[in-house]
């Protein structure tokens, strides 16, 4: 009777058909900034290479598109590799990462069976804008549309971009069709999405589910070591001496006492040579 396969085989031998070391994953989000279009552009791709080279797993790719004060960034990769971007971008260095403001997530898939583009890529653009303003404060039906325009826009610049050779411009006709800057500042003001610096604490902090309020004193997150690799621990090595003191005394004692009973002679036991 063939052996039934494990979870684990099926997991490893489908990774291994796609020729993968783990599970794909896509991630969408948006942001305004005070570093210019050339600037983002910088920013971002020294955020992507600096985690190439400590990249242990699948590699991150995706594309920018920056604006002068917006951007919209996709990148593809593990679970592990998305987080430490993310978290990158919030929490970088005060001289860039003061500059990068609002961040929303916009679309988030998990497992995707193949990447959008092959390798990390961006462009930069004058977009067009909207006659009118957006309401930020719409219902999540209209919002939904507003989201569901800057996706199909960006994906179409995406199959635009990859018909061109590394580093041409957009030409004018692509640029007409790029998400205005006045959709992407809703989308930011909007409380309906989810803010990444919201979801990246939560990840960080295990659930805390209201019926443990009750029954369980204190908190589990209570006991989590969140700061154990960030401060030194001072080890100190106590000397062993002092500790070994009242063994050797008891020793010495009982000795000693051993010595006396043999000197006086144990009651009712007589020696014979």
């Amino acid at each position: 009777m063939e052996a039934r396969p494990s979870m684990l085989t099926v997991v490893k031998n489908g990774l291994a058909s796609t020729n993968r070391t783990t599970y794909l994953h896509r991630l969408l989000y948006i942001g305004d900034h005070k570093l210019g279009r050339s600037g983002v552009e910088v920013h971002m791709r020294n955020l992507v290479n600096a985690q190439a080279e400590s990249a242990r797993e699948e590699a991150l790719t995706g594309f920018l598109l920056a604006y002068q004060n917006y951007f919209i960034h996709l990148v593809e990769g593990s679970e592990s590799t998305l987080t430490r971007h993310l978290d990158a971008v919030v929490n970088s260095d005060p001289e860039d990462g003061s500059q990068i403001g609002r961040v929303k997530i916009l679309l988030e898939i998990a497992h995707i069976f193949k990447r959008c583009m092959p390798s990390w890529s961006s462009r930069s653009a004058v977009p067009p804008t909207l006659a009118s303003q957006v309401k930020q404060d719409a219902a999540a039906a209209e919002m939904a549309r507003h989201v569901d325009a800057v996706l199909s826009k960006t994906l179409r610049l995406m199959d635009a971009v990859k018909k061109l050779p590394p580093g041409a411009p957009l030409n004018q006709q692509t640029a007409l069709q790029l998400p205005e800057p006045e959709l992407l500042d809703a989308l930011l003001a909007t409380p309906l999405l989810p803010d990444a610096r919201d979801v990246l604490e939560e990840q960080r902090l295990p659930p805390r589910m209201a019926l443990y309020d009750d029954v369980v004193w204190p908190m589990q997150s209570d006991f989590v070591p969140y700061n154990t690799l960030e401060e030194a621990i001072e080890v100190v090595l106590h000397d062993t001496k002092p500790q070994d003191a009242p063994q050797h005394q008891e020793e010495d004692e009982e000795g000693a006492s051993l010595k006396t009973a043999d000197e006086a002679g144990a009651p009712g036991m007589t020696f014979s040579t």
